[in-house]
């Protein structure tokens, strides 16, 4: 604020917001007329740890499409448009507190669309649906089993009510678990996987990987069967 008030630093950071918004305006008004193609990729891959984490695992991506997103970067390109022209205006007029009430209301405007981009991306990598799948078709002598970190569907208990066994996961933040004395049950490698798989106990299977890589790709065939895919989870049984 100390900064807005003095004439020179105020003058130039009217000018400076000026131009980051309208370097926001022309990013979003690109990505609407390139029809969103790259999308997730430049723009939610660039700013999302996790995306970037799903595409290195080769994970399946549970983000919306454009579609969804779209009408909020047409609000994003719209206001920063605004912001740009009007903050470029008072910059030249040196109107310093006019310039700090538009950028403040800028940024304002902004957050509802933010909220909503939150909101979309939560929702679609949520676990919750398809923990309350298991949790209706689980009875006592079933097992589940999850494939990966569990930290990629961090609910899964909470919302199905059991504990899954952990399958190719010791390298994961959680990881540290499978060193203990007790952790052999909680921890399978892919053989035995394949084994219990194999057997007379019916699993079930949550993985976020694609099928090429996935513990998937080493079962029968014939004891595979894809009961739901959503959030980019797919849930696999043993029962025919």
């Amino acid at each position: 604020v100390r900064a807005w008030r003095q004439e020179r630093s105020g003058q130039a950071l009217a000018f400076l917001f000026a131009g980051v918004f309208a370097l926001f305006a022309v990013g979003c008004w690109v990505e609407i007329h390139r029809g969103g193609r790259d999308f997730i990729d430049r723009v939610i891959g660039l700013t999302d740890i996790y995306t970037r984490k799903e595409d290195l695992a080769r994970e399946v991506s549970p983000l919306p499409p454009w579609e969804s997103f779209r009408p909020l970067v047409a609000r994003a390109a719209a206001v920063f448009s605004a912001a740009a022209l009007a903050l470029l205006a008072a910059a030249v007029r040196g109107a310093r507190r006019a310039a700090l009430v538009l950028s403040l209301a800028a940024m304002a405007a902004i957050l509802p669309a933010a909220a909503r981009g939150h909101a979309l991306t939560s929702a679609q990598r949520s676990v919750r649906g398809l923990a309350l799948t298991i949790r209706q078709r689980l009875e006592p002598s079933d097992r589940l089993v999850h494939e990966g970190p569990i930290e990629n569907s961090g609910a899964l208990e909470f919302y199905s009510g059991v504990r899954p066994v952990i399958v190719d996961g010791t390298r994961s933040v959680l990881g540290f678990g499978a060193t203990f004395p007790d952790g052999g049950e909680m921890f399978w490698d892919t053989a035995r996987l394949r084994r219990e798989w194999t057997g007379r106990r019916r699993l079930f299977l949550v993985t976020t990987r694609r099928g090429d890589h996935s513990v998937v790709a080493a079962l029968p065939p014939a004891r595979v069967r894809l009961i739901l895919e959503t959030g980019g989870r797919r849930l696999y049984t043993n029962e025919p």
